[in-house]
């Protein structure tokens, strides 16, 4: 994802869960498809850019240990 695109992902995240905390985080990796997401700077998951016949999309996927529900 480009900055521009992980600006506008990150003010829409933060205005639709009202959570100045969010962010959008480039991949270290340098991946163009995805990016991190973080809420007070930890890690809950993966933002994954998906364009298709020209409209683009992106998917939220945020894993859940079941440790972490006691």
């Amino acid at each position: 994802m480009n900055r521009e695109e992980i600006n506008k992902l990150q003010i829409y995240l933060r205005n639709t869960f009202k959570n100045n905390n969010i962010s959008i985080i480039p991949r270290a990796d340098k991946t163009e498809d995805s990016a991190e997401f973080h809420i007070n700077n930890e890690f809950f998951g993966i933002v994954f850019k998906d364009t298709e016949e020209g409209e683009t999309t992106f998917h939220l996927e945020m894993s859940i240990i079941e440790e972490d529900l006691i």
